[in-house]
């Protein structure tokens, strides 16, 4: 499985990997998905579902990112919070606490993948 994610990483396309459990979720019992991504040595796009625990869960997964030098390029906020939420702007505060670009799902087409 991981020599064939090292030969696509490898080629001139953009690799899209997506690993169910974050950063820390384990591949062996030695080897976790930071471990693969540290050898890639690709920037990062962290996808956070949005919700009350979104700056939470970005926030974690940056700081185990950056604990190890990875480059992280964004974070994509996945599914749509409830109009009704009184929380503040995600992307916003994000922005603002992280200093890394945070889109959303629901503006794919205008995502600045060629700065990623």
């Amino acid at each position: 499985m991981l020599a064939g994610v090292h030969a696509a990483a490898a080629g001139a396309e953009p690799l899209v990997a997506s690993v169910a459990g974050g950063l820390l979720a384990p591949l062996t019992t030695r080897y976790c998905v930071r471990d693969l991504a540290r050898e890639l040595g690709l920037p990062l796009v962290l996808a956070v579902p949005a919700g009350a625990d979104a700056v939470n869960l970005a926030r974690l997964s940056l700081e185990a990112a950056r604990a190890a030098g990875l480059a992280v390029a964004a974070v994509v906020l996945t599914g749509r919070t409830d109009p009704a939420d009184p929380a503040p702007d995600e992307r916003g505060v994000l922005e603002e606490l992280t200093g890394v670009p945070v889109v959303g799902l629901d503006d794919a087409a205008n995502w600045p993948v060629q700065d990623w």
